[in-house]
């Protein structure tokens, strides 16, 4: 942009002016936002921060309110810096530090409230936003905070200007005529933002569609009426009498109590906007349970974390291998989110205890198992357990190999607990299987289910939910699952 000093060229403030200044607020705005959903993905996704906060709406909607409100004004604060270097030729440099700052923190605080922040974790934070009180709210209001006050400031310098020159005080105006030059930089603004646009919406869009933002619930709702194959396949799928698992819980997870890995104290607090900890985790976490685990729709959500502990935390040489045990081990979802244990970073209980003693020959079946087992959150296998759901099933594996099942029988267990555990994805893939396979569930192999090609997150994306999509098969039904 180009300083003039004619200043018998009018109007002031035209247009096509009013155009650029709000073409670079525009794109500081969409820049900022995309650089917040950036620090987003690190570690979670937009999908995983609606599941994990659909029990607390108050914190989704503050959290959104706090995060678009930031980088609308940081858009209006750009634009007025425009225009008042256009018409004085002063930037003023009070305040920059301030809403610099302001942005930062912003980034730092993208992040999902259970997942472990790789930013955080960088400065020394461990556990992610549930580190702080109110999960990463304070750090969102202190973000908008330093971003909104520099920019009252500017609007009040603006207003004591134009009163000044209304007096005939201020200095010599600088030409605010719209030029040829001007047009590249309306061209270029308006480029970057529509390109900016696209690309999130794109990326949104993909995000959302791959991993499905759902309620999470543990309760299972269906409309029968909008979908009867939707409703078939959720009876077949996670019927309603649950599933009756091969696999015995024996003392693993009180072993892990006792350790400190499963902080009861810090479990009741957990669940106790949900009306307390459920009995029936107290009992598991607390007593030898040697009945084979009943599966139902409504203790699946609490299976998950007390399986995500034992898969963390249990002991094997093979482990050594696995790609969490590396420079970011803290910072994983899996690690750094679980937040139920005495430590200050459940990465601290990586592969600690040797809860289930396994031989070389189990310990390489539980690999080769989990290396071919997937889950739609993601495109990791199991024995990358990055994630909630890959821990739970590296633990489960490793119960039912220990206990003397065989491939076969841990791969139909595999799929059975992945099916509660993310049911919108597995009742449409059993949908896909029907209508375009033309296989029923019980027919179809659970090792071709569960591999990369249908319950990865891009695979089960590209092979089942697009060409349902295509059949106009996708249904209306939205059902709750647990989020990574």
């Amino acid at each position: 942009m180009e300083h003039h000093t004619d200043t018998t060229v009018e109007p002031k403030d035209g247009f096509e002016l009013k155009i650029l200044y709000a073409l670079a607020g525009l794109a500081a705005s969409l820049g900022f936002l995309l650089l917040l959903h950036w620090s987003l993905r690190l570690n979670s996704s937009v999908a995983t921060l609606i599941e994990t906060t659909a029990n607390a709406p108050l914190y989704l909607w503050v959290y959104t309110i706090l995060t678009f409100g930031t980088a609308a004004l940081l858009g209006i604060h750009v634009s007025l810096l425009v225009k008042r270097w256009r018409t004085t030729g002063m930037m003023r440099k009070s305040g920059s530090a301030s809403t610099t700052l302001g942005a930062i923190i912003g980034i730092f605080a993208s992040a999902c409230p259970s997942c472990g922040s790789l930013l955080l974790s960088t400065i020394g934070i461990t556990g992610g936003l549930l580190a702080f009180p109110l999960a990463g709210l304070e750090l969102k209001a202190v973000s908008f905070a330093l971003v909104a006050i520099p920019l009252i400031l500017l609007v009040k310098k603006m207003k004591s200007e134009k009163a000044a020159c209304a007096n005939g005080v201020c200095p010599e105006p600088l030409t605010d005529t719209f030029t040829a030059s001007d047009k590249k930089w309306v061209a270029l603004l308006g480029i970057a933002s529509i390109v900016m646009m696209i690309a999130g919406f794109a990326v949104l869009r993909g995000e959302l569609d791959t991993e499905g933002a759902k309620k999470s619930t543990a309760a299972i709702p269906v409309d029968a009426s909008t979908n009867a194959l939707f409703t078939e396949m959720t009876e077949t799928v996670i019927p309603s009498e649950g599933f009756a698992s091969k696999i015995v819980l024996g003392d693993a997870i009180v072993q892990l109590t006792t350790l400190g890995v499963i902080d009861m104290e810090k479990t009741n607090g957990l669940y106790a906007a949900q009306g307390g900890t459920p009995q029936m985790f107290i009992d598991i976490a607390t007593k030898p349970d040697s009945d084979s685990i009943h599966l139902t729709r409504e203790n699946a959500p609490y299976y998950l974390n007390a399986l995500w502990a034992l898969g963390l935390a249990n002991h094997m040489e093979i482990n050594q291998t696995s790609p969490v045990a590396g420079p970011d081990l803290f910072n994983f979802a899996s690690t750094g989110g679980w937040i139920l244990g005495a430590a200050q970073n459940g990465g601290e209980y990586f592969n600690a205890y040797e809860i289930i003693r396994l031989t070389p020959d189990q310990e390489a079946m539980v690999k080769r198992i989990a290396e071919n087992t997937y889950r739609p959150c993601c495109d990791n296998s199991s024995f990358f357990q990055d994630c909630n759901h890959g821990s739970a099933l590296l633990g489960l594996l490793e119960l039912g190999v220990s206990q003397g099942l065989d491939e076969a029988t841990l791969y139909h267990e595999a799929l059975n607990w992945n099916s509660y555990w993310f049911p919108q994805q597995y009742i449409e893939t059993a949908m896909y299987f029907k209508t375009v396979e033309r296989i029923e569930w019980k027919d179809v192999d659970p090792r071709l289910i569960m591999s990369k090609f249908y319950s990865s997150g891009s695979g089960w994306y590209k092979h089942v939910y697009l060409p349902l999509k295509d059949k106009n098969l996708i249904p209306a039904d939205q059902i709750g699952g647990t989020g990574c």
